[in-house]
């Protein structure tokens, strides 16, 4: 994984690996398909918003069968899938909401 500072924004591309395992029918591919670009929302750093710009390779699937003909590597430590905050910040997000009692803590 390789992270770059572009000013108030972080870049953050994942290492690109030899190959990818299709989520559904499990089946790995080596036939890259480009990049696939999520924008995040993490914690502040010494107070200006940082916004975190998720690069991640797409892949084909080889199995003909497989309804998904292309999908996305996952980094589970940074993201959950269509999430769009980095884990960290939903975890305090949801820590200042249940101290406050809900609504408050939601922005």
């Amino acid at each position: 994984m390789e992270a770059k500072q572009l000013g108030s924004q972080w870049l953050i591309s994942a290492a690109a690996v030899g190959s990818g395992v299709c989520p559904d029918c499990g089946k790995r591919s080596t036939r890259r398909y480009g990049w696939h670009e999520r924008h995040l929302q993490d914690l502040p750093a010494q107070g200006p918003p940082v916004a975190v710009k998720l690069r991640l390779q797409r892949w084909k699937c080889r199995n003909e069968a497989c309804e998904r003909k292309t999908f996305t590597a996952q980094l589970a430590e940074v993201a959950a899938p269509r999430a769009r905050r980095t884990e960290r910040a939903t975890e305090i997000i949801y820590l200042l909401g249940h101290g406050v009692g809900g609504r408050p803590g939601e922005r």
